[in-house]
């Protein structure tokens, strides 16, 4: 799962990441009871 940051945003970091999660839910990319990576992965992700 890639989530885009922009951390010139004044929307916070956390909102910016609920808003791809639920838009990987929408576009039907996240399946109903399909895990996503845990908080620890995703952290990793999103420092690159």
């Amino acid at each position: 799962m890639i989530i885009n940051l922009d951390y010139q945003s004044r929307t916070p970091i956390y909102e910016q990441i609920v808003n791809g999660i639920e838009r990987y839910i929408a576009l039907g990319i996240l399946k109903p009871e399909e895990q996503i990576t845990s908080i620890r992965e995703l952290a990793t992700s999103l420092r690159d």
